[in-house]
């Protein structure tokens, strides 16, 4: 593999290779010591740990997919992600019709517990909610902002 004159850039010979690359940097290099470091100092699991990073890893590939125009290859993409441990769990790609065609939203594997602050709901894609529920929440988000 070669790498080109920006930093941290990296040439891969084919999206098999990248999503293997990708897997290693973030399953292997990057978040192992978060994981091990915020379990250490918190009240949180190294499961639901890794379920959160799995959450930030998709929620990233289907706004990157969308930016690049192809917002369908999201579910492709979370798929081969998650489907290894540590990163194996819940987490994935919801899909959604709408007048402007299909939309994307993440299946999230993980609650990030926002609805124990005051003044706060259960988020629109929470786990703790029924999937007919984070639907129809999400629905509502895509009919109001098709209004605006």
């Amino acid at each position: 593999m070669a790498r080109f004159n920006f930093p941290f850039s990296l040439f891969v010979p084919s999206s098999e290779t990248l999503r293997r690359a990708l897997f290693e940097e973030i399953a292997r290099r990057f978040a192992p010591t978060m994981v091990e470091t915020l379990a250490a100092t918190s009240p949180v699991g190294t499961r639901a740990l890794w379920a959160a990073v799995a959450d930030r890893c998709a929620g990233a590939i289907i706004y990157i997919t969308g930016l690049l125009g192809q917002p369908a290859v999201c579910r492709q993409e979370v798929a081969a992600l998650v489907d290894q441990p540590p990163l194996q769990g819940k987490t994935g790609v919801l899909s959604l019709s709408h007048t402007g065609g299909e939309a994307y939203f993440l299946k999230r594997g993980s609650c990030c517990y926002s609805f124990k602050l005051s003044a706060h709901d259960y988020c629109a894609t929470c786990p703790l909610l029924s999937i007919d529920e984070r639907r129809r929440r999400l629905q509502a988000y895509l009919e109001e902002h098709e209004a605006a």
